[in-house]
């Protein structure tokens, strides 16, 4: 603006103006510089403090990352590692650099590569990573059992840029696995060979209950004996079916009934087409505690009504059913037969059978009831366990 006034104004520029002017531009100028010098010395001092701060971070994200017991990484789209973490070296023998630009799809066992690589096409769409226990080859040769979780990472437009993994070893917690399942198939095992011989046991006492009543004639007492020769292999085939069940805990106990009904018939010499039977049984599963007592009343009142509800050779129908009702079962035994003699109170008699039956409803802690008004009908009701 100087030089113009004095260019339009020449006759008037006077050389003290002049020099005025200039000292006060040149001051402006060294105090703009000073200024700038100024706010220079505060962004450097800023930047330094930032860096400072920077570096602290790195130290403590370096000693974070240096001492965590599980490895870290990040990977490309395809599995191409970008960064490995120093615990590379405690947990697959690695130095994390001697990783870089190498794909953690060649150190998968092959055995484990199908379902890791089904666990990343997921994560792309669920945006959880979230891949299954499987084995990664160490530096020696080895493998080791590793768990994994990450997250994948999103750019621009929603387009997958790779993955944040953690993986842990858990060789450890696979061997005590693989120790506990050993144990638990070799305890099978011998509970199987358990069940399988106290079967071949009562097998053996029913013969010798077979063998003995061949010197009785007849009358109560061989009864007598075929009633308990029917009472042992009720209970051994509950141990049959146990032996033979995948479920060493329980039983199908309809499976159960229908065979049980099938040796009563035989042992009896009924036909199935003179006395049918009619079942309404659900596929409920009995533990051991409960499928015995169960089986010997069963027994008891089938043996009941196969002997007197159908006198000389009566045709008629028995009704078995086993249903739940909430936290109860309730079995219902019963026949279209001559019906219960009602002289006979059977809480309280001399019958061995009715007294077994009583008894074996009190160990189940349930409670049972007696229908005759169509021949007879037994109803037992327990908790299901």
């Amino acid at each position: 603006m100087l030089l113009l006034w004095i260019y339009i104004h020449p006759e008037d520029a006077n050389i003290n103006i002049l020099i005025g002017w200039v000292i006060i531009v040149i001051t402006m100028i060294f105090a703009r510089q000073i200024l700038a010098l100024k706010e220079s010395n505060q962004i450097k001092e800023l930047l330094e403090n930032n860096q400072e701060i920077l570096k602290k971070r790195e130290r403590h994200l370096s000693l974070i990352t240096d001492n965590m017991v599980d490895l870290i990484t990040r990977t490309d789209p395809n599995g191409v590692y970008q960064y490995v973490s120093p615990s590379a070296r405690k947990i697959i023998g690695y130095e994390p650099e001697n990783l870089l630009g190498k794909n953690v799809l060649d150190f998968v066992h092959p055995d484990d590569l199908d379902k890791f690589k089904i666990a990343l096409i997921k994560s792309k769409e669920s945006g959880y990573l979230d891949e299954p226990e499987y084995r990664y080859k160490k530096s020696t040769g080895d493998y080791v059992w590793l768990e994994t979780v990450g997250t994948p990472i999103f750019g621009h437009e929603n387009k997958l840029k790779g993955f944040i993994r953690s993986s842990r070893d858990i060789d450890d917690r696979k061997y005590a696995e693989e120790q506990i399942k050993a144990s638990l198939e070799e305890k099978e095992v011998l509970l199987k060979e358990i069940h399988h011989r106290v079967k071949n046991n009562m097998q053996i006492i029913s013969s010798l209950l077979s063998l003995q009543s061949r010197n009785i004639k007849g009358g109560k007492e061989l009864e007598i004996f075929k009633e308990s020769q029917n009472r042992v292999k009720s209970m051994a085939m509950i141990h049959e079916n146990l032996y033979r069940t995948p479920n060493l805990a329980r039983i199908n106990f309809k499976d159960y009934i229908q065979n049980l009904i099938s040796g009563l018939f035989m042992s009896y010499g009924i036909n199935q087409d003179t006395v049918k039977t009619e079942m309404d049984l659900n596929n409920i599963l009995l533990d051991i505690d409960t499928a015995i007592p169960c089986g010997l009343i069963l027994n008891e009142l089938m043996s009941n009504s196969l002997k007197h509800a159908f006198p000389e050779g009566k045709k008629g129908k028995i009704n078995i059913s086993l249903l739940e009702e909430g936290n109860k079962l309730k079995m219902i035994v019963g026949d279209d037969g001559s019906g219960f003699p009602d002289e006979i109170d059977f809480r309280n008699t001399d019958s061995l059978g009715l007294k077994l039956i009583n008894t074996l409803v009190n160990q189940l802690k349930g409670e049972i009831e007696l229908e005759k008004s169509k021949g007879t009908k037994f109803i037992i009701k327990f908790e299901k366990k």
